[in-house]
């Protein structure tokens, strides 16, 4: 009789447990991923209100603050682009000037005035490899006039191999390469961009215009922009070339905004007095802003957030714990891991791990256990916890805030359920989360906290020499080199923060803080114009990289390899 009772006190006690995740998921999640949150933009006001949402969990849970605070700044800078406010775009032909209003400077563009550049149309513009199609001359100090995307009409096949290289941002740079005084792309609707975090800017002004505005500036220049649209549809010619008896006048204003951006940190000492080394768990809780529409960024990284408030309960609960811990919110994951990087670059606390979790509520069949190659022993230890199916990955190089922990020398693990149908897109709402799969992710992280906090297991970094795989790259690369770049560095070139050990650029010499400043007979001015070259790369074939290494030129050989 006692023993019954005893199991359905059990039972009940675990029944409210389960009740209580449940409710710390629905209550985080259903708060960051609101309308009203506007897709959580790092610097924005609405990023400001997720960050005081996720203080008050911390501190509702007993948290203490971490070195005297909660919130912990950083500086960020936005880039601003708008219509009016001395922007203009004036066409102009012997007889007759007309003006365009529905245009849009791109974020990436230049800030600079022309006075009557001559124009050329390029139709759609892709260029697949590393030369462009077109002498020098015909676009050297022109404004080249380009097609948004791919032409409907070739086959599927053929619109696939396009694609790859069709982003108007991929345009834009070979077009600049090629000596062009400004990029204008042609597009059915010009996109309403909104304020975004600096990065490097182009060294060409690139602008966005109507189909409806440039029928105008096409009839002045006596042609007819709708029946050479239809015609280009049809078919793809990588060297279709078109002189216009047109001129360009135009202005683009640019404005840099510093601004705040948050981490969020709360601190659970441990039960002994021990000061260190800490566990430090997290997620970032930025997203992408509003584009189109609303992008919500549940499982991006609503899920995260909630797993970490549901695990800092837990912990909260325990009656030993033999390390301090840190439960932290990342801003700016989204545009270059920005608060994990300057926080990290900021301390120099000793510790023992950093657990992530970033996509933690779509589990389908299994959860991905990412960054395992970080410590010699993270696989002895996973392999005796049997809470749900999952795969390990050992490559620590993530496009997640594990990376940043990974650079300066900790173990890290990172939790991750897969990329979905509506990864980075407006329908990644809270109907979709898995709340039973997000569950058993939390038993398996509790279980691994519990293990680390009684001391019965303690992971021992080492350097990660393998190949990068990562399962979300956000970029569309043949071929691996090893570098990682510097998102928001300001100078001209494209500066590094790391390479990966035993990768070609390690191999070749590269090393941490050195500015790409060259490869082959290509300027690189920016992250942009390496990504074009990588892109466009072939595997085991041998690049000559000129870097500035403490203000000297220095040559590499680096050999990419296969992605």
């Amino acid at each position: 009789m006692q023993s019954r009772w005893l199991k359905k006190s059990l039972l009940l006690i675990l029944n409210l447990n389960l009740w209580a995740q449940q409710a710390i998921f629905q209550n985080v999640i259903g708060y960051l991923a609101h309308d009203s949150l506007q897709g959580r933009y790092a610097g924005s006001i609405h990023a400001y209100k997720a960050a005081q949402f996720l203080k008050e969990q911390l501190q509702k849970l007993g948290l203490q603050p971490f070195q005297g605070k909660y919130l912990h700044p950083y500086t960020i800078y936005w880039i601003t682009t708008t219509k009016g406010e001395g922007t203009f775009l004036h066409w102009s032909n012997d007889e007759k000037t007309i003006t365009s209003q529905d245009f849009h400077v791109a974020p990436y563009s230049a800030e600079t005035t022309l006075e009557k550049v001559p124009c050329v149309f390029i139709g759609w513009g892709i260029q697949t490899g590393m030369q462009s199609a077109y002498a020098d001359y015909q676009l050297k100090d022109k404004a080249v006039i380009v097609l948004e995307g791919v032409p409907s009409g070739v086959s599927i096949e053929q619109k696939r191999r396009l694609v790859r290289y069709a982003d108007a941002l991929q345009k834009a740079q070979w077009i600049s390469r090629s000596g062009a005084k400004a990029v204008i792309v042609l597009t059915e609707k010009v996109p309403d961009f909104k304020a975004q975090v600096a990065g490097t800017q182009m060294s060409v002004p690139v602008l966005f215009l109507s189909f409806q505005e440039t029928q105008k500036a096409f009839k002045l220049a006596g042609k007819n922009f709708k029946a050479l649209y239809k015609n280009l549809q049809q078919s793809y010619d990588s060297a279709y070339y078109l002189p216009l008896d047109l001129y360009v006048s135009l202005k683009t204003v640019i404005k840099k905004e510093e601004r705040q951006d948050y981490n969020v940190i709360g601190l659970l000492p441990a039960t002994n007095g021990n000061s260190g080394p800490y566990i430090v768990v997290g997620a970032h809780y930025d997203h992408l802003g509003v584009r189109d529409s609303v992008y919500n960024g549940a499982d991006d990284n609503a899920s995260g957030s909630a797993m970490v408030v549901a695990l800092a309960q837990y912990c909260a609960q325990l009656k030993q714990r033999k390390y301090p811990m840190l439960f932290a919110f990342w801003g700016g994951e989204e545009l270059g891991l920005l608060g994990s990087k300057a926080w990290c670059e900021d301390q120099s606390l000793p510790m023992l791990c950093y657990i992530n979790f970033d996509m933690v509520g779509r589990l389908q069949k299994k959860v991905y256990l990412q960054g395992c190659g970080s410590a010699q022993n993270w696989d002895s230890l996973l392999k005796t916890i049997e809470v749900l199916p999952f795969e390990i990955q050992a490559d620590p190089y993530l496009p997640t805030d594990a990376t940043s922990f990974y650079l300066n020398k900790v173990p890290v693990l990172s939790y991750f359920t897969g990329v979905h149908e509506d990864y980075h897109k407006p329908s990644d709402d809270i109907e979709r989360i898995n709340f039973q799969g997000m569950q058993k992710i939390y038993t398996h992280a509790t279980q691994v906290l519990r293990l680390l906090q009684s001391g019965a297991f303690i992971p021992r970094y080492q350097s990660y020499k393998g190949s990068s795989s990562h399962r979300r790259s956000r970029m569309r690369m043949r071929v691996y080199v090893g570098t990682i770049p510097d998102y928001q560095s300001d100078v001209k070139g494209m500066r590094i923060s790391g390479v990966k050990p035993g990768s070609p650029a390690d191999k070749g010499g590269l090393q941490k803080g050195d500015v790409i400043i060259q490869i082959e007979d290509i300027p690189i001015h920016n992250i942009y114009d390496y990504m074009f070259v990588l892109q466009t790369a072939e595997p085991k074939k041998p690049l000559r990289f000129v870097v500035l290494r403490n203000g000297k030129k220095i040559t590499l050989k680096i050999i990419p390899q296969p992605r």
